[in-house]
């Protein structure tokens, strides 16, 4: 039985000395810091889709600090033209290293709306 993971801070109040810990990398990032740390751990991101490249962008966006909406349904984005091409452009021939390139392409596409999504609340 796994331990339940902290709950995140709320975006009013400063994370704690566990969160900085746990998130120093993304802390020391200009685009970030702290307060904008805050702001990921107060934000969900509805994961869609299903198999191994929507468990790696589930992985990677709650490391960042995002609370997961998981959402088991088809997923849209390989009828998107632009991300495919994006995706192609990784150049893994080995399926399962498409399978996390494309989860990873994923998470980072959910954190960069997350962070968006903050800016445009300023």
């Amino acid at each position: 039985m796994s331990a339940s993971p902290p709950s995140p801070p709320s975006p009013l109040s400063p994370l704690d000395a566990a969160a900085r810990a746990r998130y120093v990398r993304q802390i020391r990032l200009p685009e970030i810091g702290e307060a904008g740390q805050a702001r990921l751990c107060a934000s969900e991101v509805v994961i869609g889709g299903v198999g191994d490249a929507r468990n790696v962008e589930a992985s990677y966006v709650a490391r960042a600090g995002l609370r997961v909406i998981d959402m088991a349904t088809p997923d849209k984005r390989a009828e998107d033209d632009e991300y495919v091409a994006t995706l192609a452009t990784l150049g893994l021939a080995d399926p399962a290293a498409r399978d996390v390139g494309d989860g990873a392409l994923r998470a980072l596409l959910a954190i960069r709306g997350a962070l968006a999504k903050m800016e445009n609340a300023k």
